[in-house]
């Protein structure tokens, strides 16, 4: 996919210079506070780590929300996310009881779609994954293919 947006330019091209992980981890975490962030306040957001030690404690208790196009989900996605065509179809059923937390591969484009679920479904608990995919492996989580195999690879947008 195409990135449309001079942010997301921006900020590809940062992540494109920068060589090891702290460094990239950084430069995400500061696009976030400076471009993602502002936009969002109004909407709740959770970590990575957040999202892992729930599961830990409470498994089933999340539901992980893949709101990127299919290219991007056709390279990795988080190991039992559904996607929101599957959610959209039985959007009670499979909340019930959990929080549904919503990714992408930054958080910028989650953001909305949590903003909007928030307003069209009220009593479902919408979180933002806040740095999404980036952060879940910054965390140390695994990502899987669409087999369900272990990948390490990213789809980034455009």
């Amino acid at each position: 996919p195409d990135v449309t947006c001079d942010p997301c330019k921006d900020f590809k091209a940062k992540m494109a210079r920068k060589a090891d992980n702290a460094s990239r981890a950084k430069v995400a975490l500061d696009f976030w506070n400076d471009k993602i962030s502002p936009q969002w306040q109004e909407i709740p957001h959770i970590t990575a780590s957040e999202v892992m030690q729930r599961q830990k404690e409470v498994p089933g208790s999340v539901l992980l929300l893949d709101c990127r196009p299919k290219p991007e989900r056709d390279i990795s996605c988080l190991p039992g996310a559904i996607t929101t065509e599957e959610f959209d179809k039985d959007p009670a059923g499979l909340s019930q009881d959990k929080a549904v937390v919503v990714y992408c591969t930054l958080g910028g484009r989650s953001a909305p779609v949590v903003d909007k679920y928030l307003k069209e479904r009220p009593g479902i608990h919408f979180k933002n994954l806040r740095l999404s995919i980036v952060d879940w492996c910054h965390a140390g989580g695994d990502l899987v293919d669409p087999a369900g195999q272990p990948t390490n690879k990213v789809a980034f947008p455009g």
